[in-house]
């Protein structure tokens, strides 16, 4: 759990690890690589899934840590299904090698509230066979002057 203020953020009380999901796939390619502190060898059209994954009133904004020397790829958020309704498409880009992490953000779709499976879809935009490498993700309500958690763990 991370307490405090992210740089140029508000106050945000969760973290979630990309390690902690539920359920993954990888069609026809090599398994995602569940290391000590990260996920590895994320490739196109792999996923990960959270189950009963609760949003309570809403986010309003994702942020994900990643790393990258290559051209990176996207992270579609989905809902109910790795098919489901789309919610978030978080880019993830070039950042210089693998042990550089950065926080990427999008928006998210704040309508969507209550319990969900929530899936994390990578799509490879640009032909890599290894698009990024990813440890955290925030899902977080910016609200006024202060920021809500949705799930802590």
């Amino acid at each position: 759990i991370f307490h405090g203020a992210l740089p140029g953020e508000k106050i945000v009380t969760n973290k979630i690890s990309t390690r902690a999901f539920d359920r993954e796939s990888h069609p026809g390619i090599s398994p995602i690589q569940v290391e000590e502190d990260k996920l590895s060898s994320i490739r196109g059209e792999s996923w990960i899934a959270f189950k009963d994954f609760d949003f309570e009133q809403g986010a309003n904004k994702v942020i994900m840590e990643a790393a990258t020397p290559g051209p990176g790829g996207t992270v579609e958020l989905r809902i109910d299904s790795e098919n489901g309704p789309l919610i978030a498409s978080l880019e993830i880009e070039n950042t210089g090698s693998w042990t550089n992490y950065i926080r990427h953000d999008a928006r998210v779709d704040d309508a969507i509230t209550g319990v969900h499976d929530l899936y994390l879809k990578f799509v490879d935009t640009f032909n890599n066979e290894v698009m990024f490498e990813t440890r955290n993700f925030w899902l977080i309500r910016e609200r006024n002057d202060r920021t809500q958690y949705h799930r802590e763990f």
